[in-house]
């Protein structure tokens, strides 16, 4: 995490101590590591970036180096994700996502995504796990518990097919 406070930085009681400790000790925070949700393996690796003015500013080479270096040892994909808010909304919701791959094949290119079309991608993660997953019969059980979360599962038969 940066010494000096940036814009919407979250205070948190371990952030606060540590931007009062010496020099020579440095934490950084993992924004999203993307697991499945039956045997916690990690599937990809984000860095979330607030896009508060459209200027897709990502972090210095050496801030990124620690996501590269996760995503190398577990072989998982690195993404810088931007995200873009609907500020006169009370919710302050997401509109957009821009997503810029770093890891493997770094690319230059923003791909702009709906959130929907970002679910999509973290739910083929997900479904593209599975038949390797040693915990089938819990992702199942999640799967048809009615939760209320889970009636937001618009795509369900997309996991029906790999699981049964």
């Amino acid at each position: 995490m940066p010494r000096d406070e940036i814009y919407s930085v979250i205070r948190t009681p371990v952030s606060i101590w540590h931007r009062k400790q010496h020099d020579l000790v440095a934490l950084t925070d993992i924004d999203h590591l993307s697991i499945c949700p039956g045997c916690a393996k990690s599937l990809l690796i984000c860095d979330t970036i607030y896009n508060v003015d459209g200027q897709f500013r990502e972090k210095s080479e050496w801030l990124q180096r620690p996501y590269i270096e996760i995503a190398t040892a577990l072989n998982i994909p690195y993404f810088l994700v931007f995200y873009t808010v609907n500020e006169k909304s009370k919710e302050r919701s997401i509109v957009e996502f821009n997503i810029k791959k770093k890891y493997p094949e770094p690319t230059n290119n923003l791909i702009k995504l709906t959130p929907d079309e970002f679910l999509q991608y973290l739910e083929r993660k997900v479904q593209n796990h599975i038949p390797v997953c040693n915990a089938k019969e819990y992702l199942k059980k999640r799967l048809n518990k009615q939760t209320v979360y889970n009636q937001t599962l618009t795509r369900k038969h997309e996991y029906e097919k790999i699981l049964y």
